[in-house]
């Protein structure tokens, strides 16, 4: 009997051994969650040999929540976000996080850690009549965490394409993917309007089939779908979840059902009252589906991770005070965003002044989940241990923005230096509409960092004068005593400049062409949208790898 235990016991310890190296923060016996479905990938439930767990026993899940045009001084305004206020402060808030200026390039860098003019993403944002999408030699971060064995789901908005098959989230590594191709404007009737051909045309879809239209806000369909998602997962202990939750935000009044609208009559611009309606809408969807995390025992095994797309929108209620500039500009507000990660697997909580781009998520969350290298030549770092740890960021410096397509634009950020090269906005000067009496959303001047917009949303700034004739610009701010960029210093510092532009121009030499069409009339036949209400899909040639510069 003796001889028996002492065996029992030594088969124990090789067995735990085993398994206790594993990469990155994943352990197995913690709890965990989901079932893969996709053909081209691990099962999460297949054995990796006999006696040992599946491959996805013990990996965290992942939820990202990414918010659409959610600025600076938007978290927690007027009472609209006291949810993801409380997560916040209980994990790690990120002082220094930065996304792209624009949805589409954002959303290019989340998925394949790569800037976007290295895959051709990198102009403007995808129109629903544009013939092209992220072209499908990448690997993203759904098909790469499948190959860990998670289950993945999207929900929202994908904003990278959709004329070809290939290009759908179905086949872009989501086992289910329910929400809007394009960038909806309408969240009651689901429908879209593409600027360059001036057509609207409806867009919810259900694993690329249509969501027969209603008038349900389109928050209340997707939370609904998010909550479902997991309620249904199965042996979460076992199979991990990574959940994609892309949010629209819009600030127009008649996109808030009135009861909530009503909870903000204290606010006096209208697109503001609606904008931080519209976040507290978010802030209830958040809620929801943490708890149904929660009610399925996954939470206590749960990442979240919240970020937004581009800085605010001053147009649509949009506040990033105090940095200067608006969404689609090189400026901190349009690129700079609040970002948290909250998790019981994190040994610290608090601020974090490390750098951090929307392009080293896909390294850090696959080494979370236990990826020991995810393989590939891209632009993202792995921050997971300053993310978990709160050591010092993996990185010194960032390429922020580089579109060489029509005009140049640039921005590059080594330590507390930033450089913008070339013009400043992507549509600079930037009139924003009517209802700003023709102001401009960039002012000039000393007497205030901020948009000539916010004199109503924030009363006694008083009005700014419009910018200077669009010019290429080149200038460089030292944000460790001028966040709001007033004060250029490029004159007198020509060879942090030079330095600079030689590394932007090394950048270049890895750029892409873009297939973005800003002529209407040279934009391929597809049918029109206005005949059956609905855009047309699968009607182009999806590409394999992006544009060479010259075709660009």
């Amino acid at each position: 009997m003796k001889i028996f235990v002492v065996c029992l016991a030594f088969l124990l310890i090789c067995h735990c051994q085993a398994h206790n190296g594993s990469n990155g923060y994943w352990h197995h016996g913690s709890n965990s969650g989901s079932d893969s479905s996709g053909s081209h990938s691990k099962s999460s439930s297949e054995e990796g040999g006999p006696g040992e767990p599946p491959c996805g026993a013990g990996r965290p899940h992942i939820i990202v929540f990414v918010a659409d045009d959610f600025g600076w001084n938007d978290f927690g305004e007027n009472g609209s976000t006291p949810f993801l206020l409380s997560l916040a402060e209980k994990g790690v808030e990120f002082n220094n996080s930065y996304v792209l200026p624009l949805s589409t390039p954002t959303r290019n860098a989340l998925f394949t850690g790569l800037y976007p003019h290295r895959t051709g993403m990198q102009h403007l944002e995808h129109y629903p009549r544009q013939p092209y999408g992220l072209p499908t030699n990448f690997t993203i971060l759904p098909q790469k965490l499948k190959d860990l064995c998670y289950s993945t789901h999207g929900v929202g908005k994908w904003h990278l394409g959709f004329c070809a098959d290939e290009y759908l989230p179905r086949n872009r590594g989501f086992d289910t993917f329910y929400g809007t191709y394009t960038d909806v404007n309408d969240l009651f009737d689901k429908t879209s309007f593409d600027p360059l051909t001036g057509e609207v045309a409806y867009d919810l879809y259900n694993d690329g089939n249509l969501v027969p239209a209603d008038n349900e806000h389109l928050a209340e369909k997707l939370t609904r779908r998010s909550v479902r998602i997991i309620k249904r997962h199965r042996r979460p202990s076992k199979n991990p979840l990574f959940l994609y939750h892309s949010f629209q935000l819009s600030g127009s009044p008649d996109q808030v059902p009135e009861n909530v609208l009503e909870r903000f009559n204290s606010v006096v611009n209208p697109n503001r009252q609606a904008f931080l309606a519209l976040s507290s809408m978010m802030d209830s969807s958040v809620r929801r589906i943490v708890r149904a995390l929660k009610r399925k025992r996954m939470l206590d095994n749960t990442l979240i991770l919240f970020t937004s797309s581009n800085g605010g929108d001053a147009s649509q209620g949009g506040n990033n005070f105090p940095l200067r500039g608006n969404k689609g500009t090189c400026y901190e507000g349009g690129m700079r965003v609040p970002t948290f990660v909250w998790g019981n697997m994190l040994n610290v909580n608090g601020t974090q002044d490390g750098l951090i781009h929307a392009v080293d998520w896909v390294p850090t969350l696959c080494s979370i989940a236990g990826g020991a290298n995810i393989g590939g030549d891209i632009d993202g770092l792995d921050q997971s241990a300053m993310v978990i740890n709160g050591t010092a960021s993996a990185r010194s410096s960032v390429v922020l923005a580089l579109d060489d397509i029509r005009d140049s634009k640039a921005a590059y950020r080594e330590g507390d230096l930033k450089l913008i090269d070339g013009e400043p906005s992507y549509w600079y000067p930037l009139r924003i509409d009517s209802e700003t009496n023709g102001h401009y959303a960039i002012p000039t001047g000393v007497s205030s960092p901020v948009m000539n917009f916010y004199d109503i949303i924030l009363p006694g700034l008083g009005p700014q004068p419009p910018p200077p004739v669009s010019l290429p610009q080149t200038l460089l701010f030292d944000l460790a005593i001028d966040e709001t960029e007033m004060n250029d210093i490029s004159s007198t510092s020509i060879i942090n400049v030079l330095l600079m532009q030689m590394t932007l121009n090394t950048e270049r030499g890895k750029a892409k062409g873009s297939a973005f069409i800003d002529d209407p009339s040279s934009l391929p036949a597809a049918g029109a949208p206005t005949n059956s209400g609905l855009w047309p899909t699968d009607w182009c040639q999806a590409m394999e790898f992006p544009l060479p510069p010259a075709l660009g």
